[in-house]
């Protein structure tokens, strides 16, 4: 019995030093987060196969996706932060945590205009140290200093958007967010 388990951990172990991208590939959930949608609803309603896709990626957390579902979910929140407040917006809420593996997903997405964006951008902000923005006011008095506002343009202009690559990737990886029943 030792054996066996030491086999496996060995084999995990290689496995994951195999992995190019660590933090999107550790801790994969036991029970994969996915939402049931019958065949007939999704006739009626189409939408509900975007919907569902939109629900993981934006309401749960990042170590209970599975790695595809990873993928999708850093992809998106670069976007709707970029979005919602340019890339000082992005780097203030989300971090620098998953900065490395959001570039990495980027690139798997194929989005190299995106990708090639927040490679820059992240190069801006590593140069110093930052302090935290905790008013409005202070979040209105950065994003007037324009640090990145060269790089939110670029990202605005960018095509295909964002929201095509995803949408890809959920035909792609259908499986990894819906299941579809009779």
């Amino acid at each position: 019995m030792k054996f066996i388990v030491l086999l496996i951990t060995l084999i995990f172990i290689s496995d994951m030093q195999n992995q190019e991208h660590s933090k999107i590939y550790i801790g994969s959930p036991k029970h994969p987060i996915k939402i049931t949608v019958s065949k007939k609803a999704l006739e009626n309603e189409p939408y509900l196969k975007w919907n569902s896709f939109i629900e993981i990626i934006s309401s749960n957390e990042f170590h209970d996706l599975t790695p595809k579902q990873r993928i999708a979910q850093l992809a998106f929140w670069y976007d709707s932060e970029v979005q919602n407040g340019g890339h000082l917006h992005y780097f203030e809420n989300i971090g620098i945590e998953y900065l490395d593996e959001t570039i990495e997903a980027l690139n798997i997405l194929d989005a190299k205009c995106q990708q090639n964006i927040l490679s820059k951008a992240s190069a801006i902000h590593n140069t110093k140290t930052r302090s935290k923005i905790t008013s409005q006011e202070d979040m209105i008095k950065r994003a007037l200093e324009g640090e990145y506002s060269e790089y939110d343009e670029e990202y605005y202009e960018c095509k295909p958007d964002m929201n095509y690559y995803l949408k890809m990737y959920l035909e792609e990886n259908i499986n990894e967010f819906i299941n579809f029943v009779e």
